[in-house]
């Protein structure tokens, strides 16, 4: 299956949508909301990349490549690229922000005990 999708949510609703899946057509996209600024410039790129190729008969996809470089731009980075952000020696930092409070040991009864 060739399908490659990318979507953007925000509290709880979706902004927008771009999903290809190659099995219903080479130049197929199904795309909806209010896609980044960016979108029309990649389609229009991988659309002439694909032609050039020879359209649907090509051995290559590059639509499929239309959702997965829109994430890109979005992310900074792409699942099959070497991001140099991870090769750091520390990319993520946690940060405990809410932490767990201890129980009191001071009480007769356990903790977890409400009654």
């Amino acid at each position: 299956v060739m399908v490659a999708s990318a979507s953007c949510w925000k509290e709880g609703s979706q902004i927008w949508s771009i999903v290809h899946n190659s099995q219903q057509g080479m130049f197929h996209l199904d795309v909806s909301g209010d896609l980044p600024a960016s979108y029309e410039a990649i389609q229009q790129e991988k659309t002439e990349q694909q032609e050039d190729e020879g359209g649907d008969s090509a051995d290559v996809d590059y639509i499929f490549e239309i959702p997965l470089q829109l994430a890109s731009e979005i992310t900074g980075f792409k699942h099959d690229e070497v991001c140099e952000f991870f090769n750091q020696d520390s990319p993520v930092e946690f940060i405990e922000t809410n932490p767990i409070e201890e129980p009191d040991n001071s009480s007769p009864k356990p903790w977890w005990k409400v009654w």
